[in-house]
């Protein structure tokens, strides 16, 4: 039998686990799991501070592939546009409280809009989201780099 990797060849591996077992394999174990670290292994994979960076691994996946990927890019267009056309209602006054009493023709609309654009926009949206990943991507990090700056500066002056 193969060699566990978690615990360093001190355990065989057991292989061929029903689905079942094969989601209480602890994080970094794939479809096998070590017969001296089955007792160690968490529902789904994660354990600890590995799991947290496995979800965020995901979900930057998901993220990246709402604004790289060809055909989900569309999916990413319209959450974007829905999104906006949603969040200037309240401007236009078409609300009083928020998004609680939006007419229903403003919903229907803020839904429709970006299928249309979509469809009339499908050569250049791939491209667009991409550029608009990399500007959000830059974004990001001048804030960051500029919050840190900021800091530096406040803790300088204050003292």
């Amino acid at each position: 039998m193969a060699k566990c990797p978690k615990c360093n060849g001190s355990g065989s591996v057991l292989s061929h686990l029903n689905l079942y077992d094969a989601n209480k394999v602890g994080a970094g174990m794939g479809m096998h799991r070590c017969d001296r670290c089955a007792g160690q292994g968490v529902v789904h994979g994660t354990s600890g501070a590995g799991g947290g960076q496995e979800l965020g691994n995901g979900l930057m996946a998901v993220i990246a592939a709402l604004f790289l990927h060809p055909v989900f890019s569309f999916v990413g267009f319209w959450l974007i546009c829905f999104g906006l056309l949603l969040s200037i209602a309240p401007v236009l006054g078409l609300s009083t409280t928020g998004l609680n009493d939006l007419p229903n023709w403003y919903g229907f609309s803020a839904m429709a809009i970006p299928i249309v654009l979509a469809v009339l926009l499908r050569k250049i949206i791939p491209t667009m989201m991409k550029w608009i990943f990399y500007i959000a991507c830059v974004g990001i990090t001048l804030a960051f780099v500029g919050g840190i700056i900021w800091g530096i500066i406040e803790r300088t002056t204050s003292s």
